[in-house]
């Protein structure tokens, strides 16, 4: 079988949305073996697909294809251009299949690119608790939120916090309320503690 490795040392979210083209990828063709060597070990390895043609790895294996999505100039090149940021990020991997001879990338159904499911486990500080509402309030670090503003979302949090919803956040927003990084979770055992949550959409307070 031909073996394909990947590489990227960014972001965490950098490494997370390769996972998301490796994962369907390995899905899609399990005739082709997939290494991903991710420096964000302990958070990739955790929502990766269990396919025995998928392998995360520590080690870097030598030469390697970079899954950055700024190579070669290309977000600057594409990111502007208004699209979603999920049509950026399949244009991305369709870019990165021609220019490494993979087969054609294409992805009708976006709802391949969810991590899967079965992964958001893992015991955690929160784990007990019960909770109505998990406010994401810490910065995206790859521009998926144009004019991104941290004290106005905030004090958005804060507003639900002082609601009659039992709130968790994501970033401290100034208010004595659990927050996640400050406890540690990692992307896996969010995803646990979104599946409980009784509020799956913001309404306007």
């Amino acid at each position: 079988m031909q073996t394909f490795r990947f590489k990227c040392q960014c972001h965490i979210g950098d490494q997370i949305f390769m996972l998301w083209f490796l994962n369907a990828a390995a899905k899609r063709w399990p005739d082709i073996n997939f290494s991903f060597w991710a420096t964000a070990y302990d958070e990739v390895k955790p929502l990766a697909r269990a396919l025995k043609n998928l392998e995360i790895t520590r080690q870097d294996e030598g030469h390697a294809i970079e899954g950055w999505m700024a190579q070669d100039g290309f977000y600057h090149a594409y990111r502007g251009d208004g699209s979603k940021f999920i049509d950026f990020m399949i244009r991305f991997h369709a870019y990165v299949c021609l220019k490494n001879g993979l087969p054609e990338w294409t992805m009708p159904d976006r709802r391949e690119m969810l991590l899967p499911a079965e992964c958001m486990d893992g015991e955690h500080a929160l784990k007990g608790e019960s909770f109505d509402v998990l406010f994401v309030n810490s910065a995206a670090m790859s521009g998926q939120c144009a004019n991104f503003d941290q004290e106005g979302l905030n004090e958005m949090a804060r507003r639900v916090v002082k609601s009659e919803f039992k709130t968790v956040v994501t970033h401290p927003c100034g208010l004595d309320v659990p927050t996640t990084t400050t406890l540690g979770l990692k992307l896996n055992q969010l995803g646990e503690l979104a599946s409980r949550c009784k509020i799956t959409k913001l309404v306007q307070l």
